[in-house]
């Protein structure tokens, strides 16, 4: 049973994580030009005292706690956006709430995601009692597969020993049901599905078989479902 202080502890993650999707949404984030979002992500870390790794326009961070003889989770979604196509009939960088929706450029892919990440990792941040080690990457370049994106990160993230699954290359590929963040239709979400299945596997294929990292890629991830994956 969930005690009122970890109650609490969600409300505030829920309303600090909101509260960054919106100044990422405010932020212009086009692929290579995601500067001013990787600040976003970093000026959040530093409230909250957790050391993080910037290199080009990706953040990454690992638990307090971090053990080498543990598995590492990869929780990992970005945090560069496409160009709003002339549809649009809103502001796409001022952030909205309608009908319990937030509108905005890359409020869903992936800037709900991304924060629903963040406000996982630090939940369990300083935890001491975890079965696994917790890695962050927020990455860039993501819509463009740019070659400055998740795969310059990958070789500076710590090994792993865990299982792989689906018989993609030391890459472990798990979908948590559907989150509360955003609303998309299908056929968007499995184009995004495809789109990032192709660079992890492109990643992890350049790593040979030294490195075994299982990743966690989650764009509808459910703080309590990885919460009882960790205990």
């Amino acid at each position: 049973m969930t005690s009122s202080l970890e109650k609490n502890q969600l409300l505030t993650l829920t309303q600090e994580a909101t509260k960054l999707l919106k100044n990422l949404i405010a932020t212009p984030s086009y692929s290579r030009e995601e500067a001013g979002t990787a600040l976003q992500i970093e000026y959040f870390l530093q409230k909250k005292d957790i050391p993080f790794h910037r290199k080009k326009n990706n953040i990454w961070a690992l638990n307090q706690h971090f053990d080498a003889s543990k598995p590492t989770l990869l929780l990992n979604s970005h945090h560069d956006t496409v160009k709003p196509n002339k549809s649009w009939t809103l502001d796409p960088f001022e952030p909205l709430v309608r009908d319990n929706k937030l509108y905005g450029l890359g409020s869903n892919d992936a800037g709900g995601c991304l924060v629903s990440l963040i406000a996982t990792f630090c939940y369990f941040y300083d935890r001491s009692d975890m079965a696994y080690n917790i890695a962050l990457v927020a990455s860039a370049e993501e819509e463009i597969s740019g070659k400055e994106g998740l795969e310059i990160v990958v070789p500076e993230l710590p090994p792993s020993n865990l299982p792989l699954w689906a018989n993609l290359p030391k890459c472990t590929w798990l979908w948590p049901r559907r989150d509360c963040w955003c609303w998309t239709a299908r056929r968007e979400e499995n184009r995004a599905m495809r789109r990032g299945m192709k660079v992890i596997t492109r990643c992890t294929k350049r790593l040979g078989t030294s490195n075994g990292l299982q990743v966690i890629v989650s764009p509808k991830c459910h703080l309590r479902w990885v919460q009882s994956k960790c205990r």
